[in-house]
Order: C-alpha cells, then structure tokens, then sequence
C-alpha cells in the first residue's frame, strides 16, 4: 500500500492517491498519518469532492491517534465549519471510529 501510494503522489495522480488512503481506512487501519492525509484531501478537493464534514470527521481520528498536525488541521477546519457540518462530522467520526474496533 505505501509503495502505491508513493508512486500515486510521485506521478501527481490525485485521484489515485484518494483511493488507496481510502482503502487503507476502510482497512481498519489505524495509522494516523492515512486520516490526516484523507482529511486533507477532502477538505481540497484533492482526487475528490471537497467535503468539509468528512474532512473534519478524519482530522478527528487522526488527532485522536495522536496526530499533532491533525489537531491544528482539525481546529481550521472547525472554525470554518458550520454547527451542522460539526455535528455530522462527530457523527461520522464515530461512525468510523466504530468500524476501527470491530
């Protein structure tokens, strides 16, 4: 996964670089730095939607993993973010967050 990944980012194929973070998620992989990077494309629309909820929702995991560059990343975020896109970005943290440990 992390050989694919490098060569996606080396080829500047952004699409694919989506893809394979989200693979890694959905996974149940629990590396912070996977989060911090989905959150990041999400929040710029990078091989993706931009979404705000979702970006928010994955800086949260990451921050949560120990992630200090998700914190500041996530606290952005946030103070951009609307009261509902915060609250359906808790929603879908935990949503995630419950996958992870099953």
């Amino acid at each position: 996964m992390c050989f694919q990944l490098s060569r996606a980012y080396g080829n500047n194929d952004e699409l694919k670089c989506h893809q394979y973070l989200k693979k890694a998620v959905e996974l149940k992989n629990d590396d912070k730095f996977y989060y911090n990077n989905l959150g990041i494309q999400y929040y710029e629309g990078i091989g993706c939607p931009k979404n705000t909820i979702l970006a928010l929702a994955h800086f949260s995991l990451a921050k949560t993993l120990g992630s200090e560059t998700a914190k500041e990343n996530y606290q952005f975020v946030y103070e951009k973010a609307t009261k509902e896109q915060r609250a359906k970005a808790e929603e879908k943290a935990n949503e995630i967050w419950q996958k992870i440990e099953d």
